[in-house]
């Protein structure tokens, strides 16, 4: 029996270039620009200008010096949807052949013009003529030129949402330090560019600072200095073993322990905006940092062939706020940190990024490389806390060894063969940090060089005095006073890192009775709003000037979102603070010299209170 065939082709809406490819595949107007930055740097251009000082009248140029494209080369790349032209190139940074269609983000209407060889080719391309579906309706006019080479793109009828202050955020750190910039950015007359200062002018003032690089299954170096005033207050060049042995899990469980991308080099350098810190130390900028510099470059970005691939704008990609949030003493903070990955252009390329610029494609090579940069920047934030209580030492006038290392004997142990695992191992274990040339710098420089234990974990969970856990108990539960002329039970506890101004302030409130009723109101008072502030500080979240509730509900967000405090506790102080009688208090007890306190207020006020101000101290 003789079968009929139908031949079928697959038909494309010209939607896929304008939306699927372009507005709505990137995310940011930034991406779009340093899209066409990166094909010019690929078209081995030396100078790139994108103009927006027309933008008013509707038009934005790109222009550079590159090679330009022959007609061939236009339709075999720029008019070929997905061009593979780039793809096994290591040396060239585009890959997915639709990074120009990004365009249509800002525009609607996208007008090239390239020279190649003393002839100038133009092309226009435009969202009424795709809405028509006529993706093979274009005209190429061809003309004889003196130009030589070079390309423009001119971009018209132009988005109305065009964020020129995102676009100068988003490029300020497009290109590695180490590598010169190719492109300029002219902006309107009407827009108050920002001018961010370079990283350079600041890096002395940030104390932490780490070096790390990682091959394959090794750990070739990791050091990380504490460094104020030209002095070095405590240095480490080993990783913790417990940080290790969770790595080799990870990598195993996800088929990524027999994975080599080459040389990645990390260095991290973390800021210090402790209050007392910064009062001690007088020469941090910190408003400068904050808004000239960190605004723009704060984050860990990650480079490859000199150009930032991942960690846009404020994208915190390995989610340091979260585990901040979980653990504030152990973790760097997105916000104060400038950090730069560095990956190697050739054995790297597996490495693969998202069509939409916005991340890499979940794989095990992803895996291995998100899960030992975070190996380190956990190694980090370790280091940075054992360098904290040296400062706090310093602050309060203690003598402090200038310069501790920290030795692990143990560190390339090998982990248990049941466990099929790989050792990261610290090549350099065996090359540094000997007991005697502990003795040789201390007779050279006249310093004490601090001895820390042979064993020192520094994983491991810190030790509190909290009698009650306060993850164990009802945190909806109203404790009975040891008293009932007291407020706070003698029982409610608090860890060894708590502020003394924090511990004074609550033993001072086990003390008292009523009969000094005022003194109670206000030391309440103080102990809410201080540990308030004691958590937004910690947490660099910005503390709202002489604004108490408010205050508190950005910590209770803060709660709420990653489940850090029981949802009961929650509402019950949110609905405690719109109360009138709670309101009079936070203002009369401060303010207000004929205010009278009420004790039975005072003591709902301390059990709807308490589980938010154990949460606020906890370590």
């Amino acid at each position: 029996m003789k079968k009929n065939v139908t031949k079928a082709k697959f038909n494309f809406n010209g939607r896929t270039l304008y939306d699927l490819l372009g507005g709505e595949n990137i995310e940011t107007d930034s991406i779009a620009i340093a899209e066409q930055i990166k094909n010019s740097r690929d078209a081995n251009a030396t100078d790139v200008t994108i103009d927006f000082s027309k933008m008013e009248e509707n038009i934005i140029t790109i222009t550079d010096n590159g090679q330009g494209m022959s007609l061939e080369e236009i339709h075999d790349n720029w008019l070929t949807i997905g061009t593979s032209s780039k793809i096994n190139d290591s040396a060239k940074l585009g890959g997915k052949g639709v990074g120009r269609f990004s365009l249509f983000r800002l525009a609607d209407k996208i007008s090239i013009k390239t020279s190649k060889e003393n002839i100038t080719y133009n092309f226009t391309i435009d969202k009424k003529s795709l809405e028509k579906n006529s993706l093979s309706d274009i005209n190429i006019f061809q003309e004889y030129t003196n130009k030589k080479l070079g390309t423009q793109i001119t971009l018209t009828e132009l988005s109305k949402t065009i964020n020129l202050y995102e676009i100068e955020r988003g490029i300020e750190n497009l290109v590695h330090p180490e590598h010169n910039k190719i492109h300029k950015i002219i902006y309107p007359d009407s827009y108050q560019q920002k001018d961010y200062l370079s990283p350079r002018k600041f890096l002395d003032q940030a104390p932490f600072h780490a070096v790390a690089i990682i091959e394959g299954m090794n750990i070739k170096e990791y050091k990380f200095n504490c460094l104020i005033k030209g002095e070095t207050y405590y240095t480490n060049n080993q990783i913790n073993n417990n940080f290790l042995s969770t790595l080799n899990k990870t990598l195993s469980m996800n088929f990524a322990n027999n994975i080599n991308l080459g040389e990645i080099k990390i260095e991290i350098y973390n800021f210090f905006f402790d209050r007392p810190f910064l009062s001690w130390h007088k020469g941090i900028e910190q408003t400068k940092i904050k808004n000239e510099m960190l605004e723009a470059y704060q984050g860990i970005s990650v480079y490859r062939n000199g150009y930032k691939i991942f960690g846009h704008g404020e994208e915190d990609w390995l989610k340091l706020a979260e585990l901040r949030l979980k653990r504030p003493g152990d973790n760097i903070d997105n916000k104060s940190t400038y950090g730069l990955v560095t990956l190697d252009p050739v054995c790297s390329i597996s490495l693969k990024e998202k069509t939409n610029r916005e991340g890499f494609i979940k794989s095990p090579e992803y895996t291995y490389f998100h899960e030992t940069v975070l190996c380190i920047v956990k190694q980090v934030g370790a280091d940075r806390r054992e360098s904290i209580r040296n400062i706090r030492k310093l602050i309060k006038g203690n003598p402090v060894q200038p310069i501790g290392i920290r030795y692990n004997p143990d560190q390339t142990k090998k982990l248990n063969k049941a466990e099929k695992t790989v050792q990261l191992n610290n090549e350099n274990e065996t090359k540094k940090t000997k007991q005697t040339s502990k003795t040789d710098e201390a007779k050279n420089t006249g310093k004490t060089v601090e001895n820390y234990p042979k064993d020192n974990n520094t994983s491991q969970t810190i030790k509190t005095d909290f009698t009650e856990q306060p993850g164990k108990k009802d945190a909806t539960k109203k404790p009975n006073p040891v008293s009932p002329n007291k407020i706070i039970d003698i029982s409610f506890g608090y860890s060894e890192e708590t502020p003394h101004k924090i511990k004074d302030i609550i033993e001072e409130l086990k003390r008292i009775t009523n009969k000094n009723i005022n003194s109670q109101a206000l030391l309440l008072r103080c102990l809410i709003d201080i540990s308030t502030q004691y958590y937004q500080t910690k947490n660099d979240i910005d503390i709202k000037k002489n604004n108490l509730p408010g205050n508190i509900r950005i910590v209770l967000n803060t709660f709420s979102d990653n489940k850090l405090l029981d949802l009961k506790a929650i509402n019950r102080v949110r609905q405690s603070i719109n109360k009138e009688n709670t309101l009079q208090y936070f203002n009369g007890v401060a303010h207000d010299y004929n205010y009278r306190a009420n004790f039975s207020d005072l003591v709902e006020i301390w059990n709807t209170f308490e589980p938010y101000i154990t949460a606020c101290i906890k370590p």
